[in-house]
């Protein structure tokens, strides 16, 4: 008796052999190729037209680091959290033989505008670094046309050729990448293999390409938390999960902690173990097993490292407390409001928990780690970067969830013009001359003073508020859409209802933790020398500053004074200077130039020092007395700095009122584009139920 029909099926697809690696890439195309052929051929026609035409100096930074590894002047142990970018940038040097830009005549990071111009256009000034400048990219254009094809494979069937076609056309993609030469693509495939996993069921598998992620840029550890509550319910698996997308940050950074190439190897097997215990077994084994060799490492190799060698990382642990600066700032403008992140982030969470526990057993949590990680990264990019590149961390999940939302592509739209307004005003506007260099480096060193004019008049403008106001109203109208028409009725109670609790109380720890942080770690010990632009150096001792000058001759101190509302009532200041032997006659000035500078935000004063006739190369001792002959103790001083010549008048106009005035502007603004789209929304609602 014959098999039945749906029998003869089962054996013949079991029979089958198994597919070509040609039949597994077509499967992974984004359709039929005229879906894809075409806009492939546009957005690589664009790349490669960027690749050699733009940079910045960052990039060369990035890779004047390989050049002193090259001479054995620098090594990975001294950029611990950028060890795996840094070593895929030092390989792909090695495979090419490609040279790499000197830049030992620039001080970073204590450098001018022109110093940085003239080295960068002192090593571009050969004519093939052009072809240098496109060879240094092009593994971030293979790592980008590699993420428009995963972005084509993780859209909805329906929505892979608009995906794929707003991939190879984005801005902002096109902006990090081929223009300002950011490594963002090496952070952002992994990424997105995290989420192809995730959304084949693979949440293993899915949050260790996460980590690797993190492990690549570490702002993406913001998506961590959101994405583990929306991943699953369980408390378990997101312990597993956790780990595993922090295990490749750990293990980059112990292996940038060590120079020993053997503890290297062992760090990174003792990885490759856990996390293969961790994706097999569910068990706590493996996690504490990780968590004891995590612990032995830190300390055999991390802590006599860091105990010997802390005054050799004063600067690099500087440089991270200036990043971490910005994320501390709490005014509107174009400062960045790190409580309004929290709460939003806050937000986020809860959402992303709820979504988790009302969640059937049977429904995959693809949908819902997206629109988790989406809210995060619109939270971020409204309220916490500081660098237009680091919005790029939207765009995945906007180019995969924008099409499927009614009113996703306007507000991405939106947001992309406002990221383009904030490049034009980023760094009072020199961003967007850096990226001509490499066309005319010699003329653009030629101009400096009229690059400085051009900036102040850029900055004048106020161009970034305008930028960031529509960066917030683009986020908030595709937030309120998502949420609107993802939203599901469901009462927290039990647990719910105390994880509610704790995501609405935690942001008031974090924001007084960050409070604490900020003035603990930027005081210095008073004695000890710090660094300031123009080759100038300052010593804070309690009843006096000690400036030694430099080759050029700065007119304006700036003291940032941790009690600074009590300056506050000080009507003017005087200043006396002598040189710091003591010898010589005391010079005392008043200064009605003299200006505290916002003091309800704990910001600066600024003093003049146009007719103190200081020499450079000296050593000064600088005395503040108010009116009444009372001393200002040193001992308050929380930063110092000196500013150059060129750029005095512009910040003597940066008075209290103009601040405020500019908030204001931003504040306003905001509030009318959100009431103007309030009152769009509302209309389109009545139309539709009408």
């Amino acid at each position: 008796m014959p098999a039945p029909a749906r029998v003869r099926a089962g054996e013949a697809s079991f029979y089958a052999p198994a597919p070509t690696p040609a039949q597994r890439l077509a499967a992974w195309l984004p359709g039929t190729p005229s879906d894809w052929v075409a806009w492939l051929c546009i957005g690589v026609a664009l790349r490669l037209a960027l690749l050699p035409l733009a940079t910045h100096p960052d990039m060369l930074a990035v890779y004047y680091r390989v050049n002193m590894m090259e001479r054995g002047t620098a090594a990975l142990v001294d950029h611990p959290l950028q060890t795996l970018p840094m070593a895929l940038h030092r390989a792909w040097v090695w495979l090419l033989g490609l040279p790499t830009p000197n830049l030992d005549g620039l001080p970073w990071p204590a450098a001018t505008t022109r110093e940085v111009l003239e080295n960068t256009a002192r090593a571009l000034a050969s004519p093939a670094a052009l072809g240098w400048v496109a060879l240094w990219k092009l593994p971030y254009l293979l790592a980008d046309l590699a993420c428009g094809f995963v972005v084509a494979r993780v859209a909805d069937v329906q929505w892979r050729r608009r995906a794929f076609a707003l991939w190879m056309l984005h801005p902002i993609v096109l902006f990090a990448g081929l223009c300002l030469g950011k490594y963002e693509c090496w952070m952002l495939l992994p990424l997105l293999l995290g989420l192809h996993a995730i959304q084949r069921r693979r949440l293993l598998r899915g949050f260790l390409w996460i980590g690797i992620a993190v492990a690549m840029r570490l702002y993406p550890a913001i998506l961590l938390a959101p994405l583990l509550l929306a991943a699953t319910p369980s408390t378990a698996l997101r312990v597993r999960l956790a780990f595993l997308g922090l295990l490749p940050t750990a293990t980059s950074v112990a292996c940038g902690c060590t120079s020993s190439p053997v503890v290297r190897l062992a760090l990174i097997a003792a990885a490759f173990g856990a996390a293969w215990l961790t994706r097999r077994r569910a068990s706590w084994l493996p996690l504490l097993v990780g968590g004891a060799f995590a612990c032995i490492a830190a300390l055999v190799v991390i802590g006599p490292r860091m105990l010997s060698g802390i005054r050799e990382q004063d600067a690099q642990l500087g440089a991270l407390s200036h990043h971490g600066s910005f994320f501390a700032r709490t005014g509107l403008g174009s400062e960045n409001p790190i409580l309004l992140f929290v709460v939003g982030y806050a937000a986020v969470c809860l959402w992303a928990q709820r979504r988790a526990v009302a969640r059937a057993a049977t429904e995959g949590p693809f949908q819902d780690v997206l629109g988790a990680g989406m809210l995060t990264a619109l939270c971020f990019c409204t309220f916490s970067w500081f660098n237009p590149q680091y919005t790029v961390l939207l765009v995945p999940f906007a180019v995969l969830v924008a099409p499927s939302v009614p009113d996703g592509l306007p507000a991405h739209a939106l947001q992309v013009l406002g990221v383009l307004l904030c490049v034009l005003g980023w760094r009072e506007g020199m961003t967007t001359l850096h990226l001509a260099l490499p066309l005319a480096p010699e003329p653009l060193a030629w101009t400096q003073g009229h690059l400085e004019v051009l900036g102040a008049s850029i900055a004048g403008f106020d161009i970034k508020s305008v930028g960031r106001t529509l960066i917030a109203a683009g986020s908030l109208w595709m937030a309120w859409d998502f949420v609107r028409r993802h939203a599901r009725a469901r009462s927290l109670g039990g647990a719910g209802a105390w994880f509610a609790c704790a995501a609405l109380a935690w942001p008031l720890l974090i924001g007084g933790a960050c409070w604490i942080a900020l003035r603990g770690d930027g005081l210095r010990p008073l004695g000890e020398p710090q660094l300031l632009e123009e080759g100038w150096a300052a010593t804070v001792h309690p009843e006096a500053i000690e400036l030694e000058t430099g080759a050029n001759a700065p007119n304006l101190l700036e003291i940032q004074p941790t009690k600074l509302k009590e300056l506050a009532a000080i009507d003017g200041l005087h200043v006396t200077i002598e040189p710091a032997e003591g010898a010589g006659e005391v010079r005392e000035l008043w200064l009605p130039q003299t200006e505290i500078v916002d003091p309800d935000r704990d910001e600066l004063v600024r003093i003049s020092l146009e007719g103190a006739d200081l020499e450079p190369n000296q050593r000064y001792r600088i005395g503040l007395l108010d009116e009444r002959r009372g001393s200002v103790p040193g001992a308050v001083v929380q930063q110092l700095a000196v500013v150059p010549a060129e750029r005095l008048r512009a910040l003597l106009g940066q008075s209290l009122r103009s601040r405020w005035e500019a908030a204001g502007a931003f504040a306003w603004s905001w509030a009318a584009v959100l009431a103007l789209l309030v009152g769009a929304a509302g209309f389109l609602t009545w139309r539709r139920w009408r």
